[in-house]
């Protein structure tokens, strides 16, 4: 049994087997077994080092992927080939190289739908020269605008759809805020409008 004291304690400096009582002047069962396994030469570049693996041959990485025996045996493996086209020039050339757009683009592509694509809630149009067109697109409802008004309108002013409906590019739906403030100024206190955008005149 464990001996314990009246109170149920372990008794210090008392174990259940005398033989792991560990005594003072007893040397650990492994104290001094690192040395057997230092100055060992690599078998490589005969390079002393000290190490505490006994089967470890080589100093380093770079030496055990050096050795013949390495490379043999990773040549049965088929391992650490070099590729069929290493150091070959124009052995191969991509069938698309040297031209800018493979795909067809325009109203040769079966897709074309006249320039007109969806762009989220809203509607883009192809608008390749327009100062303001992101990669040849600008906003339907930004082009009726600048139609009527004459002009291209600034970055900073922004045309608002009246019915909520984005796609409803409708003239009399549209509202110009001549700024990102006043536009937002309407969605917090929101109350009616018409459209401000005025018709040119027509000859």
């Amino acid at each position: 049994m464990i001996p314990r004291n009246n109170k149920g304690q372990f008794i210090k400096e008392q174990h259940y087997s005398p033989q792991t009582e560990f005594q003072k002047g007893c040397l650990t069962w492994n104290k001094g077994t690192g040395e057997i396994y230092k100055d060992k030469k690599c078998q490589y570049c005969s390079k002393i080092f000290h190490s505490y693996v006994k089967t470890r041959k080589f100093c380093s990485f770079i030496c055990y992927s050096h050795h013949p025996e390495t490379l043999n045996r990773l040549k049965t493996l088929g391992l650490g080939n070099s590729p069929w086209n290493k150091g070959l020039k124009n052995v191969t050339t991509a069938w698309n190289k040297g031209k800018s757009a493979f795909w067809i683009k325009g109203d040769k592509n079966p897709n074309w739908n006249g320039g007109r694509r969806k762009a989220g809630k809203y509607i883009s149009i192809l608008s390749p020269h327009h100062p303001h067109g992101s990669r040849g697109y600008v906003r339907e409802h930004r082009l009726i605008a600048e139609t009527l008004l004459g002009r291209y309108l600034k970055i900073t002013e922004i045309i608002h759809h009246i019915n909520g409906n984005g796609k409803d590019n409708n003239p009399q739906n549209l509202y110009l805020f001549s700024s990102e403030k006043e536009h937002s100024k309407f969605h917090k206190c929101p109350y009616p409008l018409i459209t401000n955008l005025i018709v040119k005149e027509q000859n």
